[in-house]
């Protein structure tokens, strides 16, 4: 399926260096991540910031983390929780692959932590 593309091509940069600005394949940010992943399974996508991909309104939203499914988009608010500013693929389980600045690499993390449940503003589902 889709999903499944989406969530092994995610799964394909785990470990790839976190660099600000870049698009892949050796060194991404969490934008990059996303448009990496969308861009190689076929889906017609321009080099944007996470909040920039946040409103591409013909993917479908998606307000409850209980209806999450594998591939699709997680958006999240920095820490002045104005604006969304990270990105990851939900991958299944409350799993989640991103760019992780912290850690200076893409990473196969949990989402459902309190931090990242309280910067969650909502995922869409490209497919």
């Amino acid at each position: 399926s889709f999903a499944n593309a989406i969530v092994s091509r995610a799964e394909g940069l785990i470990d790839k260096k976190y660099e600000i600005g870049a698009y892949g394949p050796e060194t991404v940010d969490s934008a990059g991540l996303v448009y990496y992943v969308l861009f190689n399974e076929g889906v017609e996508v321009t080099k944007q910031s996470c909040r920039e991909y946040s409103t591409v309104d013909s993917w479908k939203k998606i307000e409850d983390k209980a209806d999450l499914q594998p591939g699709d988009i997680l958006f999240f608010y920095g820490d002045d929780f104005t604006e969304i500013n990270h990105a990851g693929i939900y991958i299944g389980n409350s799993k989640m692959i991103d760019a992780s600045s912290a850690n200076g690499k893409v990473t196969e993390r949990s989402c459902d932590t309190d931090y990242w449940n309280r910067h969650f503003a909502f995922a869409r589902r490209v497919a």
